[in-house]
């Protein structure tokens, strides 16, 4: 079974954000496990901040698309992994095993100055895609929020790539 190879890249927050995103792999495919990203959310700022992210911290289920229009999912490893995640491949495919919702309620974290909040997300084939994680660089987006304390909030986003590298280029 030939697994894609995984890599991901963030795109740079303006420093007047005052905030630090990462992306990073920490899991490749295997037949044991799916690949899994680490997205880490900082506050760079030396203020405590108050952030609007969300539903899970940094945020929620992201969906990201190939320049071919396969997508790939990924998601907290922890909110909805039991009803989404097969226990094996699924015909030799780490695909979504069931359908999601995406609560419409967000968190708001007080972030104290330098605090970050890091979350694992796993990366699974949309079931509808006529391949199974094919070769591709797929573009995903973000979004989050400060509330400030005239009661104003602003949003704002944040991309990323993961790149699918296939040896048997598929």
């Amino acid at each position: 079974m030939t697994f894609s190879t995984v890599a991901a890249t963030g795109n740079q927050v303006p420093a007047t954000q005052e905030v630090s995103i990462t992306v990073e792999v920490v899991d490749q495919f295997s037949v044991q496990t799916p690949a899994r990203i680490q997205i880490t959310f900082q506050n760079t700022s030396e203020r405590s901040r108050e952030f609007l992210l969300g539903p899970d911290v940094p945020f929620g289920p992201l969906t990201g698309t190939s320049e071919i229009g396969a997508q790939l999912h990924a998601i907290s490893d922890t909110r909805y992994y039991d009803s989404i995640m097969p226990p094996q491949p699924l015909d030799g495919c780490w695909k979504l095993a069931g359908e999601y919702g995406i609560p419409d309620r967000g968190v708001i974290w007080q972030a104290n100055p330098h605090e970050e909040q890091t979350q694992t997300y796993v990366l699974l084939n949309e079931p509808k895609n006529e391949r199974c994680l094919s070769s591709g660089v797929y573009r995903f987006e973000g979004t989050w929020g400060e509330r400030y304390s005239t009661g104003r909030d602003d949003y704002f986003s944040w991309e990323f790539e993961v790149s699918l590298d296939r040896r048997d280029g598929r």
